[in-house]
């Protein structure tokens, strides 16, 4: 998408991408980092913090999965099944909570308007 040369943005995609004004036809960066060849990425400046509440629910999953196993030192977590049920649980919501967080940050960086938005959010709730 950028070779280079500003005047490509007009041409290739008619429209500046969140971050990015023309300013007497010169580009202006008004935020740092931006990455014009992802979605996305309006809050939290060092990453996709959705992605990072997605791996959160990975790596509960594998956790909950190794209840009985036991480390190099012999320990093993048992917790109770209620305990396992109830952080199964939390692991779906968890998903779903990411999922609509990476829907905002689409909203907010428009890449999605707020009939996409609501109709997508709506599809995790």
């Amino acid at each position: 998408m950028v070779r280079g040369r500003t005047e490509v943005f007009e041409q290739d995609i008619g429209i500046f991408p969140a971050g990015i004004e023309k300013i007497c036809g010169k580009f202006v960066f008004r935020k740092k980092n931006v990455n014009l060849d992802m979605s996305g990425g309006h809050f939290n400046g060092s990453g996709y913090i959705y992605y990072q509440v997605s791996q959160f629910a990975d790596e509960l999953e594998n956790e909950i999965s190794r209840n009985t196993i036991k480390d190099e030192y012999g320990y093993s977590r048992n917790y109770s099944e209620d305990t396992l049920n109830y952080l199964k649980e939390q692991v779906v919501k968890i998903r779903k909570m990411s999922e609509i967080m990476r829907h905002i940050d689409y909203l907010y960086s428009g890449d999605h308007d707020e009939d996409s938005l609501m109709r997508r959010v709506r599809d995790h709730e």
